[in-house]
């Protein structure tokens, strides 16, 4: 289902460039503004359109997360925390030890379900921050893991299954953010990830 929905917002963004291009066109050649104004209704229109379609894939994405008992944060869904970042703007912090991490009780399996994780953090060298919490991310790595093992211990096997692993890196990361009332963290990665 929410294939379907982006393969709409694709198709729609694609419908609105080709709708762009003809209407800049139509101008150019015609230059009368009888035109100028038709097109720019018709291009007002199908923005319309398109935010109507990404209200839409919204909906359906926050839908999607309620009922697989995931937060959706829209945040997340629009931003890229790299956008903008050079690698050399970019140091990483390795978690010493693989994480083990017990799921949540899961009514659908009778059994207990663990993930076995590798954790880095991406820091931004460039963000004021810096400075003043990677001195101490070593000191606070019991922190960091207890936060982490909250994040992940909520979701049962079969909910984990069903999402992607960015979700659940995006929640560590927001969490990471809020433990720390900072950016500074840009990314969350995994050098190890198995759902055993």
């Amino acid at each position: 289902m929410k294939f379907k929905k982006i393969a709409l917002l694709v198709i729609a963004v694609v419908f609105v460039l080709m709708l762009g291009a003809i209407i800049f066109l139509a101008i150019r050649m015609n230059g009368e503004h009888a035109a100028y104004v038709a097109a720019a209704e018709e291009l007002e229109n199908a923005q319309r359109s398109i935010q109507g379609l990404n209200d839409q894939l919204t909906d359906a994405k926050r839908t999607i997360a309620e009922y697989e008992g995931v937060e959706f944060d829209e945040e997340a869904e629009q931003e890229d925390p790299l956008a903008g970042l050079s690698i050399s703007d970019i140091a990483t912090f390795d978690l010493s030890d693989e994480m083990t991490i017990k799921l949540a009780a899961d009514p659908e399996v009778s059994e207990d379900h663990y993930v076995k994780a590798g954790i880095t953090l991406s820091l931004n060298t460039k963000n004021e921050d810096y400075a003043t919490y990677s001195e101490t991310l070593a000191s606070n790595e019991g922190l960091i893991m207890d936060s982490i093992n909250k994040v992940i211990g909520k979701y049962t096997y079969t909910k984990i299954q069903k999402i992607k692993v960015t979700d659940v890196q995006n929640a560590i990361l927001k969490e990471l953010r809020r433990m720390y009332d900072s950016d500074f963290i840009v990314a969350v990665s995994f050098s190890s990830w198995y759902i055993q």
